[in-house]
Formats: C-alpha cells, sequence, structure tokens
C-alpha cells in the first residue's frame, strides 16, 4: 500500500475479509462467529480511525507489515462489539479476550502504560464532584487492559516521539466512542448525567491529544473522526427504526 491511504484504499481493506479470516482461524476462534458483523461493518469504528491515521501521517506504509495491528484492533473491536451487545456466549467471550492477550504479549502491545480509566475518575470527583459506586465501577471503568492494548497497537507504527501522543488519541477515543453507546442506552437512567461528564472530558482528552500529534492536521483528522461517529449514529437510527415499526 502507497504512504496516501485515500477513501478508496481503506474501503478496499475493510473488504479484505480473508486476512482477518486467517487470523482467527490460525487463533482457534470461530469464523462465523465474525463474519455477519463483518459484512455490515459494525465494528469498523477503530480500524477506520486507525487508518486515517495513518493516512494523514508522514510515514511509509507497508501493508504486510501493518497486518498484525489490523487483525488485532479488529480482534479487539468484536471484543467490544459483543461484550456490548451480549450477542455472544460468555465462553466464546472470554477466548476472544485470551486471544486478544495472547497476541497482545505476541506482539508487545504493551510498552505504553498510562491508566486513563484511573484519571477521569479523578478528574470527575476533583472538577465535578461526580463519584460512582463499586458496581458502576466495574461496568464503566473495567476495560483499561483493553484499552492499553489498543492504544499500543495504534502507536507501534509510529517514531518514539510520537509514541505517547498517538497511545494517547487511541486511549481515549475508544474511551469516548463506547461511552456514546452507553449514553444512549441511558437516556432515562439518573446515571445519565454522569456519562455525559465521562464522554465530554475524554472528547476534550482525544481533541487535544490529536492536536498535540499533528496541529497542522488538527482539523483534518477531527473531520474524519466526525463522520465516522455520526455515520454510526445514523445507522443506529435506522435500525432503531426498524425494530419499532
Amino acid at each position: 500500500m502507497s504512504k496516501r491511504l485515500t477513501k478508496k484504499k481503506v474501503a478496499l481493506f475493510l473488504k479484505r475479509e480473508k486476512y482477518f479470516k486467517e487470523f482467527v482461524n490460525q487463533n482457534d476462534l470461530v469464523y462465523s462467529d465474525f463474519k455477519q458483523s463483518f459484512a455490515n461493518k459494525r465494528v469498523s469504528l477503530l480500524v477506520k480511525s486507525y487508518l486515517n491515521i495513518l493516512g494523514i501521517s508522514d510515514i511509509t506504509i507497508n501493508t504486510e507489515n501493518h497486518w498484525d495491528v489490523l487483525n488485532f484492533i479488529n480482534l479487539s473491536s468484536y471484543y467490544f462489539y459483543y461484550h456490548y451487545t451480549k450477542k455472544l456466549s460468555s465462553k466464546k467471550l472470554t477466548q476472544i479476550l485470551n486471544t486478544i492477550r495472547l497476541t497482545a504479549k505476541k506482539h508487545s502491545f504493551t510498552k505504553l502504560e498510562s491508566n486513563y480509566e484511573k484519571e477521569l475518575l479523578k478528574i470527575l470527583k476533583r472538577d465535578y464532584q461526580i463519584t460512582f459506586t463499586e458496581k458502576q465501577i466495574q461496568k464503566y471503568f473495567n476495560y483499561h487492559e483493553i484499552y492499553n492494548y489498543v492504544a499500543n497497537a495504534f502507536c507501534r507504527a509510529f517514531q518514539k516521539e510520537k509514541k505517547q501522543q498517538i497511545y494517547d488519541y487511541a486511549y481515549w477515543y475508544i474511551l469516548h466512542a463506547y461511552t456514546r453507546k452507553y449514553l444512549r442506552e441511558k437516556q432515562q437512567n439518573n446515571i445519565w448525567y454522569k456519562l455525559f461528564f465521562l464522554e465530554l472530558i475524554s472528547s476534550q482528552k482525544f481533541i487535544q491529544a490529536i492536536s498535540d500529534f499533528s496541529p497542522e492536521l488538527f482539523n483534518l483528522l477531527i473531520i474524519k473522526n466526525n463522520k465516522i461517529l455520526s455515520s454510526r449514529e445514523s445507522q443506529r437510527k435506522v435500525e432503531d427504526w426498524w425494530k419499532n415499526h
């Protein structure tokens, strides 16, 4: 793949199902658990975000050297999707999680370590006097391990001085994206306002990370990310309409 990742090339990657299929089979997972979601592109949020980062970056991109990263991010996306939707058995979900852990160790997706979930809890308490129960913390702030792996995968291709910035961006972006899911679910719940502040802070953090990474490309990446998130929102509205008609 050339240095410049165009919209057409991103779409082409998302259709290369066979590479992910090989990865799934090599790790003794059941490909049929992933096939339908891949076709509907319901889990492409993180993959598209990663490809956007590569696309605007001044680095040489060799697709062959990136398949371990791309497949790992894709698998992690499925994990989040199934964990949230509960459309997979707990046994299969555990198998996916174990594969994520083994793959992260194999490819050293553990070099950087910043627990922004804990930082977010401190900010909420200090600046907004917002606290969570232990049960709520387990539900909304119990994914640092996966966030950390994926953020390390995101920054793997970048030079040392940029790694932390990309790590920060990826971590906060994932946290932000999945907070939005919980916000939609809890619109009539008294925890909604707490999640709103959680989304607000995580949004500010990943935007700041983008600005630190590339001030000159700041607006471009913000636009690309907003398009991804808004397209997911539009898809959700269509799905909700069909469920109710």
